[in-house]
């Protein structure tokens, strides 16, 4: 397995994996525009030249919100996630910024994940999905916090 920065080359893979395991995927256009920003972080998971993977961040002033975190369903709970977590993380050190996501609360695992890299719910954005109706946790992952713990 490894990670590596995504490019434009690989928005066809990322939507054909966003579709096949997500409730609500973004469309083509959506990623189209993710990488018309001049600043993101974009990264991609292969298991051989296959995308298993990817995750999209935004730094903005301040901090680095990640967008969209997707691992095909059959490369779940081998690891993926927490490399791409921990891809974003890394930038978040070198930039000496916290990172912040939102979740739905019925993401069980999702929610696990997040946990387990160092987030920590911060706040519930009340109503914040739809189809089905769901409030959403507000995670963060706190360098500094990490740092006096570690």
């Amino acid at each position: 397995m490894r990670i590596r920065e995504a490019d434009a080359g690989d928005i066809v893979p990322m939507a054909r994996l966003e579709r096949s395991g997500q409730l609500h995927p973004w469309s083509f256009a959506t990623f189209v525009l993710a990488f018309s920003r001049d600043e993101r972080n974009i990264y991609v998971a292969l298991a051989g030249e296959t995308i298993c993977g990817f995750i999209c961040a935004w730094p903005i002033p301040g901090e680095i919100q990640i967008h969209n975190l997707c691992v095909s369903p059959d490369a779940r709970g081998r690891g993926v996630g927490r490399l791409l977590l921990k891809q974003v993380i890394a930038d978040a050190h070198r930039r000496q910024v916290p990172v912040f996501l939102e979740v739905r609360f019925g993401n069980l695992p999702a929610l696990e994940l997040y946990r387990t890299a160092g987030f920590r719910v911060v706040g519930i954005r009340r109503d914040y999905y739809r189809d089905p109706a769901e409030d959403a946790a507000l995670m963060s992952y706190d360098i500094g916090q990490q740092r006096r713990e570690t």
